[in-house]
Parts: structure tokens; sequence; C-alpha cells
């Protein structure tokens, strides 16, 4: 052999050498079995997932505390044949993925799904399985999660209801687009029931709507995302409308929450018999009015309107309205608020005409309270005839029109003092000013069903000490 092949031999070995001895040491793959690796969470728990709809994307980090890379040899479902549950890995969509090379200190993301098929049951069931991890000999897992339900869907497309429907308690409702109750039709929906709506979902009425709740089993309307960020969060679907025709609705019992708008009633008509009758309900969490009215006739006692963006009770254009027995509390801790929480006007501007009626108000015994310093605002349209009377008794109001609103028992600007408003518990403290100072009217019982002495508080809640 010459010098110079021995020469370039030489060099080879040495640059073999030497690259192997720069691999830098998160790159050298370990086959200790002392490494373990470890996870953002032991358990992925999945809320309430609907069959047939599919749940939403949880997400998995998954560590490798070692200095030195590891090989994790096998990630798959621990029920690889028929799991509910999918996952994706490195873009890899299967129940079992292998060889996954894991850098020493860096992380690994998975996406974690589950579809579950209808059971025909009635019940809440449970679906589990795991994801497991063979690294270096050791299996590790992470419990996976959900609880079934099976549902009645009204799916895409406006689902029209022409005839008298019950919805009962058995299973949830869910609303895919939205649903209309024709003219003519009743629907009616017993105590208990849940209903679901998904994004943009509304309820329209054009026929009658008869909600009867009662205080151990309200009926419940929100959005279909039941993840603890989405409990309060406004605007997860539409609302409930009562069109032009409806008439003779009931809403007794009804818990109405995280809608844009809780309730639209726009029912004129000729005479002043109540249109909807709205009682021990609550209505919270709106992007927009808590309910917005346009020359109807509405008679609500017992009910609490918190949280909406806008205004808790909007009357628009007239109409004949008997408020007892009512807490609108419109605080901003999760968002910025500027319009009062009571407006009442016997006119409204729709930009290319401007519609007046008479407005007739009988507001007794509710408290109007929120964080901006007038929560109250009248509109009464000069260039007409049109009346606006209001009949405003043993109310507290937070409000700059000290002028117009003294008298009458009412109390002005003095804090109703809540339980918690940011918990929104807006039952009495034991120091409120709304304590014994309402007037004695037909409404025996309070918001949760306990009984009113004689000496009545203000306000949806009556203290029970």
């Amino acid at each position: 052999m010459n010098k110079y092949k021995f020469f370039r031999i030489s060099i080879v070995w040495l640059s073999t050498v030497l690259l192997f001895a720069c691999e830098p040491e998160e790159e050298s793959i370990s086959t200790s079995p002392d490494i373990k690796l470890s996870f953002s969470q032991d358990t992925i728990f999945f809320d309430t997932v609907f069959t047939t709809v599919g749940s939403v994307t949880k997400r998995l980090s998954v560590t490798n505390p070692s200095n030195k890379a590891v090989n994790i040899a096998n990630i798959s479902l621990g029920n690889t044949q028929s799991s509910a549950y999918a996952v994706h890995i490195n873009g890899i969509s299967d129940t079992k993925v292998e060889n996954v090379k894991l850098l020493g200190g860096d992380s690994l993301l998975v996406l974690v799904e589950v579809f579950i098929d209808p059971q025909d049951n009635d019940l809440p069931f449970i679906v589990q399985d795991s994801l497991v991890f063979e690294t270096n000999g050791n299996v590790q897992d992470v419990k996976l999660i959900s609880w079934g339900q099976d549902a009645n869907f009204y799916r895409s497309g406006l689902q029209g209801i022409d005839g008298n429907t019950t919805w009962t308690a058995n299973r949830p409702y869910v609303i895919f687009d939205s649903v209309l109750v024709q003219k003519d039709a009743t629907l009616t929906i017993e105590e208990g029931t849940r209903i679901y709506m998904n994004p943009g979902a509304y309820l329209f009425v054009n026929g009658t709507l008869k909600i009867q709740g009662v205080a151990e089993k309200p009926v419940t309307f929100q959005g279909v995302r039941q993840e603890k960020a989405y409990a309060k969060a406004p605007g997860q679907w539409g609302g409930i409308f009562f069109l032009e025709q409806s008439h003779q609705n009931e809403i007794y019992s009804a818990i109405i929450k995280n809608a844009t708008v809780g309730i639209h009633l726009g029912t004129p008509d000729e005479d002043e018999e109540p249109d909807l009758v709205l009682a021990n309900s609550i209505i919270e969490n709106m992007a927009a009015t808590g309910i917005q009215c346009f020359t109807s006739d509405l008679l609500m006692y017992n009910t609490l309107i918190d949280n909406c963006i806008q205004s808790g009770l909007a009357c628009w254009a007239g109409g004949n309205y008997v408020l007892y027995h009512n807490t609108i509390a419109n605080y901003q801790f999760d968002f910025f608020r500027e319009t009062p929480s009571l407006i009442l006007s016997n006119y409204f501007n729709t930009g290319e005409d401007i519609l007046r009626e008479d407005l007739y108000v009988d507001m007794r015994n509710t408290i109007v309270w929120g964080v901006l310093n007038d929560e109250v605002q009248f509109f009464a349209d000069a260039e007409s005839e049109t009346k606006m009377e209001l009949n405003l008794r043993n109310n507290i109001f937070k409000t700059q029109l000290t002028d117009f609103l003294k008298g009458n028992d009412n109390q002005l600007n003095t804090d109703p003092k809540f339980t918690s408003p940011i918990e929104q518990l807006f039952t009495l403290d034991t120091l409120s000013p709304a304590k014994d100072k309402g007037q004695k009217l037909f409404v025996s019982h309070d918001l949760l069903d306990n009984a009113r002495d004689e000496n009545p508080d203000i306000g949806a809640y009556e203290r029970i000490e």
C-alpha cells in the first residue's frame, strides 16, 4: 500500500470518528429503561359528547425529560380495533404509530378526538380507552374518558314544526341550524328538558311556545359547547324570536343563556293581552340584549336578567308591559358595557321609517342595577301625540333621572347588596335595602319558589333568614 492510499484511508476513518463523536447529545438515542416519558395530563376527559356529532380536539403534550433522544417504539390506542377515539401524531391519523424519535428535552404534540356511535340510551354513558406508549421496554398510558349522550337532532336547514309537538326531558335536543314553530302550531317543552343550540341557531316562533319548567327542573337553552371555558361565554347561539303572528306564549322556569339575544318579542296587535307570560326564569350572558320587545304585550315576573353586553330589557315602539318582582343586573367582568340596562321608548327609528305606538309600563318591586352611572333610559317621541305612561313603584334604580323617578317608594342609587355579582349570585345580602320594601302583589313565591312574607322584598328573590 503506497503512502498516498494509506493517507486517504486514514482521513476517511478519522472523519467518520469525528462525525459520530460530534453528534449532539440530545440526538443520540438512549435505550436505557430508566427513561420514562412525562405527560401534560394523565387523563384526557371530554365533557358530554353527543352521538354522531363528534367532539372538540384535545391536546396532549408528551415530553422526553432525558438529555438524550429516545425511540418511542409504539403509540397506540388500547382498543385498536373498535375505538371511538382518534389520534393525530406528526400528521398521521391512525390507531397505531411506530418508531417516533423524540429528542432529549423535546416534546411531542398528540391530538385526540372522539366520535361516539348512538346507543339508543336516554341516560349518559361512559366511553373509555387509553393511549399507550412503549419506550425502551416501558409501557405508559394516558386514560381517555368521555360521556356519551344520545339526543334528538334537528339537523341542517330550517326545520319546521307545523303541528302540536312536545319535547320531553328523556333526551336533550340539539339544534344544528334553526327551528320554526309555524303559525297555528304549538311547541310544548316539558320540565327538565335541555336544548343545545349550534352557533347561529335560532328558535323562531310564529305559532305558540309553552315552556313548562319548574323550580327544581327548569328548561335550559344554551350553546352546544359544554367545556368550562364556555360556561358563561355570550353569543354562542342566536336566541328565541317570537314573530308577528305568535300569541299565547308562556315561559315558566327556564334558563336561557349564552346567546346573542335571549328573547326577541315582536308581536304587535290590537289588544292588551300578553303575547308572552315570562315567569321564574333566568336570562343571562347575552352578547346583545336580554329581552328586546317591539310594540308587544309582556307580563314578566320573578325573572332575573343579568350580564348582557347591551341592555337587559329594551322595550321599543310602545306596547304594554307589566313587570313585577324582577332583577335586572348588568356587570362587566369580562366585557365592556355602555348601554343602559333598561330602555323604555314609544318609538323606534328603523332608518327608513319611525314606528310609533303608545307605551304603557307597570313596573313594581323590581331592581335595575349595574356598573354604569345611569342604568335607566327613556325615549319619548316629541313629534307626535303618542302616549308614554309609566307606573313605577317600589323599585330600586341606578339612575341620573332622579327628579323624574323620585317618589312612589322608589329607591334611587342605593346599592341593593347582591350576594356575589362576580359569581352571578343575585340573591339579597343580609343588609340589603330591598328587604321588606316591596308592595304585596299576586306574586306569592319568588324565583326559587320560596314563599314571600307580608312585606315582600324587592327583586326576583325573597331573602330567607
